[in-house]
């Protein structure tokens, strides 16, 4: 189903209002990037936004602007964070109501009364508002954080034996000054900042950004308020329209493998404890790819996903019902700023995260995105097409780059288990006495398999691996491929001895391959038999072995019979590189 870009004139109408700053409310972005992330804030469904830089540079002012032109019938739910409150303090509010009882005895004196009061929680608008904003993230108190992610994960809260649940679907920004300028400023726990989608730097503006922003504050002829063009029913259309917009899974896999650069470590940095991650060396690595050993440790996966959110938004506002890579490569610094831990040597030749991010990595992705979609072609053919040629050049490549090797080493882990499969199928088929031409099937599938393409001289290569990886998995797995392989030709040798096989063929095959193959074969004795063999049913001795030919139609079958199997193999040997009948 295609986008039908419902509202979409009124969205650009809206955003035009808010960032070309032509009312006293609006915001002036001179900067085409950030303007372009901020337009896409109130339309990206359940986004997470972190808005950072120095006070006063229109971090609240945006959010106020979105609220009023986008979700004119609701209220900003605004959560101030302050470490010396606590969560009940910041996300309830309890009304209490008192009741008075009056006890009187049998002559109607009063004897005494009784109070009683009702605590009724509620929730603040900050849970109950589809519009939620942060203000001084990283004030709020590790609790507070706690509770914010449950509400991110699980769209609700429970307070005293009561469920408040977030409106579905909603926009949240949080903002923050820089962590170096708050006294009681912090990082945001690091479960809470993954929760984050994007993370936009808002830098301070220009001396001509000043001037321009004032001249509009101050003149009289500037409107002095925005106007109220979207419901959050008319929201929730826009974001049901933006669903239908399509990303191709060719431009997620090469996602996927692009941010894999980023991350690519032959040592085990996700399971690795502190000391050893400290003293990884990765100037004594031969594996450079250009970016990983820039990076301090791995992330979790959940960026691609805000990745492939906005983008679609960006799509969806230039007016495309497909996702371009374009939007992806746009998106991903936002989307990995905030989560990357960069090595201090990095951290001091930049001003941050983000500048590292598009200075450096994003121009190495370019470089690097021939060999991810090589990668990606070479993965496919190796799963879909198995070739022993496929699995020499990733063992050539592998050498050099982490990336090649990271993929050899999941080839040869579904190898494996493909061979274990294999293996089993094989025994089972065989238990049930195959017919000869299912015998020739199993045969010719097997043989094609990923079992038989794995090259079997691959054993000091995969030691190099081994201990170039400190782990003796990839030897495990390539060891069962040819253990299983080494079980399965010794099956198919033992059922191919049997005492008597039959083959089925075209009869023009038969004709042109089986016949003057037969006349090599035969003697003086057998000859007239071959002969006739060609329009009639037959049969001779050739080889110790009796030989029945009948015909059925344009079916030619020919049946082997010997008590001793080892005189077969040559005819059969000849007769199962002809292809059979279909």
């Amino acid at each position: 189903m295609e986008p039908s870009f419902i509202h979409h004139e009124t969205v650009l109408a809206g955003l035009k209002e808010i960032f070309n700053g032509k009312t006293k409310e609006s915001v002036t972005i001179f900067d085409p990037s950030i303007k372009t992330m901020l337009c896409l804030i109130p339309l990206t469904e359940n986004g997470i936004t972190l808005l950072e830089g120095i006070m006063g540079i229109g971090k609240g002012v945006s959010t106020r602007a979105i609220q009023k032109v986008f979700f004119k019938d609701q209220k900003i739910g605004l959560l101030q964070c302050d470490p010396d409150k606590r969560q009940e303090e910041s996300l309830y509010e309890t009304a209490v109501t008192s009741n008075t009882h009056y006890n009187y005895d049998k002559s109607g004196q009063l004897t005494n009364t009784q109070q009683e009061y009702d605590f009724d929680p509620r929730a603040m608008d900050f849970v109950t508002q589809p519009i939620k904003f942060v203000n001084e993230a990283n004030r709020a108190s590790k609790s507070l954080q706690d509770t914010l992610l449950r509400l991110f994960q699980e769209q609700e809260l429970e307070y005293k034996g009561k469920i408040f649940r977030s409106p579905n679907p909603s926009i949240t920004i949080f903002d923050q000054n820089p962590v170096h300028m708050q006294n009681d400023g912090r990082r945001l726990e690091p479960a809470l900042e993954d929760r984050i989608d994007v993370k936009i730097p808002m830098c301070a503006p220009s001396l001509f950004t000043i001037i321009a922003t004032q001249t509009i504050k101050t003149s009289d002829k500037t409107a002095a308020e925005l106007p109220s063009l979207l419901s959050y029913v008319q929201m929730t259309e826009i974001y049901e329209d933006i669903r239908k917009v399509h990303i191709k899974s060719e431009d997620i896999y090469l996602l996927s493998a692009i941010t894999q650069l980023f991350f690519a470590c032959k040592h085990r940095r996700d399971i690795a404890n502190e000391i050893y991650n400290e003293n990884i060396n990765c100037k004594a690595c031969s594996f450079d790819n250009g970016l990983c050993a820039h990076v301090k440790y791995p992330i979790g996966q959940r960026f691609i996903e805000s990745i492939l959110k906005f983008s679609k938004t960006k799509a969806w506002l230039e007016k495309r019902d497909t996702v371009s890579i374009d939007d992806i490569m746009f998106i991903m610094p936002y989307a990995l700023n905030h989560r990357i831990t960069l090595q201090p040597e990095t951290m001091s030749k930049y001003v941050d995260a983000h500048t590292w991010i598009v200075e450096y990595a994003i121009p190495k992705v370019e470089q690097q995105k021939q060999h991810c979609l090589d990668i990606l072609s070479k993965y496919q053919q190796a799963i879909a097409k198995p070739a022993s040629s496929i699995i020499e050049e990733m063992f050539k490549y592998s050498r050099q780059n982490m990336l090649y090797l990271n993929t050899l080493i999941d080839i040869l882990r579904i190898y494996a288990n493909t061979s274990t499969r294999d293996l089993e199928d094989v025994m089972s088929i065989l238990e049930t006495q195959p017919k000869d031409d299912d015998f020739q099937l199993l045969e010719q599938r097997i043989k094609s398999s990923q079992t038989f393409a794995m090259p079997t001289d691959k054993k000091p290569d995969i030691q190099v691996i081994c201990d170039t990886l400190s782990t003796m998995v990839p030897m495990r797995n390539y060891e069962k491929i040819l253990s299983n392989r080494e079980s399965i030709e010794t099956l198919l040798k033992k059922y191919n001895e049997r005492k008597e096989k039959t083959f089925k063929f075209d009869k023009e095959v038969f004709s042109k391959q089986v016949f003057p193959e037969f006349v090599n074969l035969g003697t003086t004795k057998n000859k007239t038999n071959i002969q006739e063999s060609l329009t009639t049913d037959v049969s001779f001795t050739m080889l110790s072995t009796t030989i029945t030919i009948t015909h059925q139609n344009d079916i030619v079958m020919v049946n082997l019979k010997s008590e001793k199997p080892d005189s077969m193999t040559k005819i059969t040997s000849i007769l199962e590189d002809i292809p059979a009948y279909a």
